[in-house]
């Protein structure tokens, strides 16, 4: 549950017993993305290639004194905005970015039909996330502002803390934020 400026709060209820139990609701607080769980949606066709170049130029970006042969980031893809929320909340993804939106607006000045989009109903849970201390963002880095309606298209980035979403893992990698925006930006490029 979240109630605007009261934080996040979680029960669960024991179905044998009907206990009920107070559930912590805490986002990750590690400083980087490096090692944990961090992705660009990419759930249905088309465009999900295009996708995945743009997260792997984005963790090339980040990590570039990454060591061969280890794992630099894992991905979850949870097959909902919503689940995605849920695994920021929990402390186990600490970056996601739904771009999809923008993909299929490229690939429609290319002629292609485009695929299914994040909606207002997808990212209802963004209060919860707000409140929990999560960083949730349109395309542009500004505060996510949709209607709730059924029908518009919604982007969103979002990042488990302030750490993550201003630094990047060397002085000289750009911060996440600058580097997903400038992405977005550059989606007409050549991938």
């Amino acid at each position: 549950m979240g109630d605007q400026g009261r934080g996040a709060h979680a029960y669960t209820r024991n179905l044998r017993s009907g206990e009920i139990a107070r559930r912590e609701i805490r986002p990750s607080r590690s400083k980087t993305i490096i090692g944990g769980f961090a992705q660009i949606a990419r759930f249905f066709p088309p465009g999900r290639d295009l996708l995945a170049r743009i997260e792997d130029e984005l963790i090339e970006t980040l990590a570039p004194d990454r060591p061969a042969g280890k794992a630099v980031i894992f991905e979850d893809q949870f097959i909902s905005s919503g689940g995605q929320l849920y695994e920021m909340l929990m402390g186990h993804d600490r970056f996601v970015a739904d771009i999809r939106t923008a993909l299929y607006r490229k690939l429609a000045l290319e002629g292609k039909a485009p695929g299914h989009v994040c909606h207002p109903y997808d990212i209802c849970a963004v209060l919860i996330g707000l409140e929990a201390g999560l960083i949730i963002t349109d395309i542009h880095g500004n505060t996510l502002d949709t209607p709730l309606d059924l029908l518009p298209p919604v982007d969103w980035i979002a990042y488990a803390n302030p750490q993550i979403r201003r630094s990047g893992t060397s002085s000289s990698a750009p911060a996440p934020e600058i580097r997903v925006n400038q992405l977005i930006i550059d989606l007409n490029k050549p991938y």
